[in-house]
């Protein structure tokens, strides 16, 4: 009983220090999508047309984008956001 209690301490522990963690990345206005996969989106805006360029842990580089309507399926490569424009 007493180590079950041990970690549930702890886990709850994890969780409020990944819950700073995530709040400290939103504050920096970069929205986290999927911390399993480390997705995250980052609001971008040009002439008016509003958009995210997405980022997963696993991409070397910033190097798709999608609609602010749209999520994970929509994502396009940034070459073709000149083209969508």
């Amino acid at each position: 009983q007493n180590a079950v209690q041990e970690l549930s301490q702890a886990q709850n522990a994890l969780l409020d220090r990944l819950d700073v963690r995530a709040e400290e990345i939103n504050l920096k206005g970069v929205l986290l999508r999927n911390l399993r996969e480390g997705l995250v989106d980052f609001p971008a805006e040009k002439d008016g047309f509003e958009y995210f360029l997405c980022w997963k842990m696993d991409e070397d580089d910033i190097s798709h984008w999608h609609l602010t309507s749209e999520g994970f399926n929509g994502r396009r490569p940034l070459i073709c956001l000149l083209e969508y424009r």
